[in-house]
């Protein structure tokens, strides 16, 4: 768990002002396979980010259901579309 904790974070801090939750939905839904298994209170609190995020981790497993990511053609740019 803490490798992909790791990532999270790196993903969060690298985000910028404004699009940090998104940053979050994001790679929730890239990884929800190795997710889905954790325990996501110990995972958010391992990533170092505030308890309430564990909220926005279970919405993003959850959508990750229904979009998949196609395309990130730039650093702030996010394509998906819906799979069913």
């Amino acid at each position: 768990m803490a490798e992909i904790a790791k990532q999270l974070r790196r993903a969060y801090d690298g985000a910028r002002p404004g699009e940090k939750l998104l940053a979050v939905h994001l790679f929730v839904i890239e990884n929800a396979e190795r997710l889905r298994h954790l325990n996501i209170e110990s995972f958010v609190n391992e990533a170092g980010l505030k308890p309430s995020y564990r909220f926005e981790v279970h919405k993003a497993l959850n959508l990750a259901y229904y979009v998949k990511v196609i395309a990130k053609p730039g650093p702030h740019t996010i394509s998906v579309t819906s799979s069913g």
